[in-house]
C-alpha cells in the first residue's frame, strides 16, 4: 500500500511503511519497509545536507544482516559518498567539476532525488561556467525540469555553441565528446563512483534537435 501511495501521496506513504515496519519489526517485510521509506526520503531532498538523516537510518539497517541490510549498505555508499564529492568540489579544486557532475549523476540515477540533481547540475554550471561539462549539465537540468527545458536550450546554445555535446545533438561526432566521456569514466572508476553507461549520457539527437530542447537517453 506504500508503494502504491508514493508517487501520488508520500506523506501517507511515508505512514504506511512506519506502520509495516512497527508490524512487522525484524522481519524481511518490516526491514523492506523501512528501506522504502528512506529511499522515499531520498526524492524530496534538495540540498547535500538532508542526505544526513538517510545516512544514518541506512547506517543502522546496514548493521541488522541479510539482504536488506546489504542493500540498505550499497545504498549508504552512494549517499556518502555524493555527500563528500559535493563537500570537497570547490573552483579552487582539481577536476572539480568532474567530481560535482558525478555526485549530480549519482544522486539522479542511483539515489532517485531528482531534486538534488538538478541543485548540483545548476552548481556546476554557476561554479564550473567555463566547465567543458556544463553544457552536458544544462542538458541533464532541462530533462529534470521539463518547464524550462527550452530556456536552458536557447542558453545552451548561446554560451556554448561550440559543445561537443550540443555537435553530437547535430548529428556530428567530435573526437572531443569520446574523450570527455572517457575522462567521466575514468574519473568515476578511480572515485568509486558507479561506472557511467556510455549510451545513457550521450545527447540523443532527433528531428529539430537544432531548434528544440534536446534530451538525454
Amino acid at each position: 500500500d506504500g508503494r502504491r501511495l508514493a508517487a501520488t501521496s508520500p506523506e501517507r506513504a511515508l505512514r504506511r511503511f512506519d506502520q509495516a515496519d512497527s508490524v512487522g519489526v525484524g522481519s524481511e517485510p518490516g526491514l523492506q519497509a523501512r528501506l522504502a521509506s528512506i529511499r522515499l526520503t531520498l526524492v524530496a531532498v534538495e540540498e547535500p545536507a538532508a542526505l544526513d538523516s538517510a545516512a544514518d537510518r541506512l547506517e543502522t539497517l546496514s548493521r541488522l544482516g541479510g539482504p536488506i541490510s546489504a542493500a540498505a549498505y550499497q545504498l549508504n555508499l552512494s549517499v556518502r559518498g555524493v555527500r563528500a564529492a559535493t563537500d570537497s568540489a570547490a573552483p579552487d579544486i582539481a577536476q572539480g567539476d568532474l567530481r560535482l557532475f558525478l555526485a549530480a549523476e549519482t544522486a539522479r540515477d542511483t539515489l532517485e532525488a531528482p531534486h538534488l540533481a538538478a541543485s548540483l547540475f545548476d552548481r556546476l554550471v554557476r561554479e564550473w561556467p567555463a566547465s567543458p561539462y556544463a553544457p552536458k549539465a544544462l542538458l541533464a537540468t532541462g530533462q529534470l525540469h521539463p518547464e524550462s527545458a527550452e530556456s536552458l536550450w536557447s542558453e545552451l546554445q548561446t554560451r556554448y555553441p561550440d559543445s561537443p555535446y550540443l555537435a553530437v545533438i547535430r548529428g556530428e561526432n567530435p573526437p572531443r565528446y569520446g574523450q570527455l566521456e572517457d575522462s567521466l569514466r575514468v574519473f568515476a572508476a578511480s572515485n568509486r563512483f558507479e561506472p557511467l553507461r556510455p549510451d545513457r549520457n550521450r545527447p540523443n539527437p532527433k528531428p529539430g534537435a537544432a531548434t528544440r530542447e534536446p534530451a538525454i537517453n
